[in-house]
C-alpha cells in the first residue's frame, strides 16, 4: 500500500517519533491518503489553515477526528529551529490550499500551485504558438 511505502521513505531520513506536526497544504486525496495511518500510529498534530472545511474533509474522507493546530493567514510558527510562514491561497488549486515559506532558508513550498499536466512537451506557454 502507498501509505506503507510513504512512511518507510520518511523513516529513511528521520525517526517518526521526532515528528510533531504534519502540514497539509491541501486535502486532495493523492496528497493526504497516508494521513490516517500517520495520525493513528504516531499521534501527530496536523497543521491546517483555520478554514472549517479542512476538518470536514478529513472526517468525510477518512472517518477520523484529527488533532488540529489551526493556523491563520501569514502566521509564523517556529518548528525545528526554522520559521515557517503560512500563506493562504484559497482556490488557487483547492478551496483550502495554502503554501509555506521557510523564512530562514528562503524556500517556498508551493503545494500544487505551479504544477501542470497535459500532452504538450513544454511546460511554459510562451513556447506555444498562439492564434
Amino acid at each position: 500500500m502507498f501509505s506503507d511505502l510513504f512512511i518507510d521513505t520518511i523513516r529513511e531520513v528521520v525517526d517518526l517519533r521526532d515528528i510533531k506536526y504534519i502540514k497539509i497544504h491541501h486535502m486532495e486525496p493523492d496528497h493526504s491518503v497516508s494521513l490516517p495511518k500517520l495520525l493513528k500510529e504516531y499521534n501527530l498534530k496536523t497543521i491546517v489553515n483555520d478554514n472549517p472545511l479542512v476538518r470536514n474533509l478529513i472526517t468525510s474522507f477518512y472517518g477520523i477526528e484529527p488533532r488540529l493546530k489551526p493556523i491563520k493567514d501569514l502566521e509564523v510558527l517556529t518548528v525545528g529551529g526554522k520559521r515557517l510562514q503560512f500563506i493562504f491561497v484559497s482556490w488557487l488549486h483547492w478551496p483550502e490550499t495554502m503554501i509555506t515559506y521557510i523564512r530562514d532558508m528562503k524556500v517556498l513550498l508551493t503545494c500544487d500551485v505551479f504544477g501542470g499536466f497535459g500532452i504538450s512537451p513544454t511546460l511554459y506557454d510562451e513556447k506555444q504558438r498562439h492564434h
